[in-house]
């Protein structure tokens, strides 16, 4: 989910044994869920990533025989995606493309 708690549909999830490098991958549904079945015991590198996020990384996930695990994942927003600066309105030369600039004085304008 994002820092809102809204699911993220077709976040990509990857299971990779840590002892035998094996790679699991599937997507997550609209209801942000996936599922992993047959997997062996032992420990595990979780990646989950979506486009506009930043990626999730969790290492050393223990995964027991035959155990069932339900994962809870916050995607934060991805820093180069959303970047909020100040900036005083005379520096604003060669701002990066997609870039919103908000100006000191519409920033105090906005709600608190």
């Amino acid at each position: 989910m994002d820092p809102v708690g809204a699911v993220i549909p077709s976040a990509i999830v990857l299971l990779q044994n840590q002892i035998t490098k094996d790679i699991q991958q599937t997507t997550a549904n609209e209801n942000g869920l996936f599922q992993f079945t047959g997997m062996a015991p032992g420990k595990y590198l979780v990646k989950i990533e979506s486009p506009g996020f930043a990626k999730y990384q969790y290492k050393n996930f223990e995964l027991k025989k035959n155990q069932a695990v339900r994962i809870e994942v916050i995607l934060l927003v991805d820093s180069e995606v959303a970047w909020l600066g100040i900036v005083d309105e005379s520096s604003l030369i060669n701002t990066p493309p997609g870039t919103t600039i908000i100006t000191e004085k519409l920033f105090r304008s906005l709600p608190h």
